[in-house]
């Protein structure tokens, strides 16, 4: 399990077709998850937190990340997405559609993962509170408590990663 936080607009621009991601408020992470095992495991990427020094940061859909990044760029013409459970529908406005495919299509979500192979994806984390982003992240951990047998449901362990060295990697920018 391999994890990358895009803590930049320019990090995260190299992944996405937006240019002002993290300054709205919302940091993709990457993750990558290699399962060597002889049997498919289940990850649930909507657990995956956040841990800065006593605060648990939950990942938000992609839909609302995308409210997020283009809250004042909005057009007239909006698409309503329904939502699976009983909450009003997010509004999603047409000039976004394509960015909303594109979060949608990358999001790490609920992946199975099949003996000897990786998948990869992104969870997006609300991070419009931290003034300076890269020194709280040197401080953080990402926790990914939900990793499963995919054909027992027998829970595995968990992991807790540290972000130093990620951060330490990336261009200081």
């Amino acid at each position: 399990m391999a994890v990358e936080p895009m803590f930049t607009d320019a990090l995260a621009a190299k992944a996405f077709d937006k240019k002002a991601i993290v300054t709205s408020g919302i940091m993709p992470l990457a993750g990558i998850i290699s399962n060597n095992n002889g049997f498919p495991v289940k990850v649930e990427g909507g657990s995956i937190e956040l841990l800065v020094r006593e605060d648990r940061i939950r990942p938000v859909s992609p839909e609302e990340a995308i409210t997020q990044i283009f809250r004042r760029t909005r057009s007239p013409q909006e698409v309503r997405i329904p939502s699976p459970v009983p909450f009003p529908p997010v509004k999603i406005y047409s000039s976004n559609i394509d960015a909303y495919d594109d979060f949608s299509r990358k999001h790490l979500g609920t992946k199975r993962i099949e003996p000897k192979s990786i998948a990869a994806g992104f969870i997006y984390l609300p991070v419009k509170a931290f003034a300076n982003l890269r020194e709280n992240l040197l401080e953080s951990l990402i926790y990914i408590p939900d990793l499963y047998r995919a054909d027992t449901g027998q829970p595995l362990m968990f992991f807790e990663i540290d972000l130093k060295p990620a951060l330490n990697a990336a261009p200081k920018k």
